[in-house]
């Protein structure tokens, strides 16, 4: 595990038991509680690094253009 796994386990491992003392300490669902904190790390983890480039546009093949002749 490198640094940065690490770091993110240990993201991971925080939210989760923030999620499981949320949900009053209900025992049971760890698993369902690891895989939301991971989910949310994650879509952290993708907003922070910002937007990706929009794909450049696609011209129109000969039939997309020209409807309705």
């Amino acid at each position: 595990m490198n640094a940065t796994d690490h770091g993110s386990h240990e993201r991971i491992a925080t939210r989760a038991y923030q999620i499981y003392e949320e949900s009053g300490r209900e025992p049971g669902h760890c698993t369902e509680n690891w895989l939301r904190a991971e989910r949310e790390v994650r879509d952290l983890t993708v907003a922070a690094s910002g937007p990706s480039e929009p794909a450049p546009p696609v011209a129109p093949t000969p039939r997309q253009g020209r409807r309705g002749r």
